[in-house]
């Protein structure tokens, strides 16, 4: 968390640009990489991760200084991070999967992975983000921010405007139906886990 966040945000939001860059400057890379999972191309997720800042800006007004900031610019960046998914959907007319691994060769990885890890492993990875593009907004979305960029149950609850339940609920279906796609499609890349 941002040092004097609190103070760092009432600042930002009454029009101090000095508070809003620092806002950006301590956000954006966790903006850019959220969005990426979701948008799994770089530019495009450069392009969120300004939208991301514009919304803020725009609509700073808006945000109540007794809730978390932090939940607030998270459902921003997902609010955007979905919307430039229709836009690709609607400007290439393909879909997420179809997209060539060029298109994102600089995609940071969800997890280190050690240079002498296994290639299956690197490989089991590459197969996960893509049986992710096939859950539902929901599911994607808790699996994305819990078990990919590591935020408690409760945090996402609140992103989501969800109970707990519901959230435990979404991660429950992700990983089953991503561990069926797995097991039908994949059998050899889960003897590597």
């Amino acid at each position: 968390m941002l040092e004097n966040e609190a103070e760092i945000v009432s600042k930002a939001k009454n029009g101090d640009s000095v508070a809003f860059k620092k806002l950006f400057d301590f956000y954006s890379d966790l903006v850019f990489r959220v969005s990426i999972q979701i948008v799994r191309n770089t530019e495009d997720a450069k392009d969120v991760t300004q939208e991301v800042f514009i919304r803020v800006f725009r609509f700073f007004h808006t945000f109540d200084e007794e809730k978390s900031f932090f939940t607030w610019l998270y459902k921003i960046v997902m609010n955007a991070s979905y919307d430039q998914v229709k836009k690709q959907k609607r400007s290439a007319k393909i879909s997420i999967d179809e997209r060539k691994e060029e298109e994102y060769p600089d995609m940071p990885d969800t997890k280190q992975v050690e240079p002498d890890a296994p290639l299956l492993k690197k490989e089991l990875r590459e197969v996960v983000m893509e049986l992710v593009e096939d859950l539902t907004n929901q599911q994607k979305t808790v699996f994305v921010l819990h078990d990919l960029q590591a935020i408690s149950h409760e945090e996402v609850a609140n992103i989501l405007r969800c109970s707990q339940g519901n959230v435990r609920s979404h991660l429950f279906s992700a990983r089953k139906s991503i561990r069926e796609a797995l097991e039908k499609n994949y059998p050899e890349l889960l003897e590597s886990i």
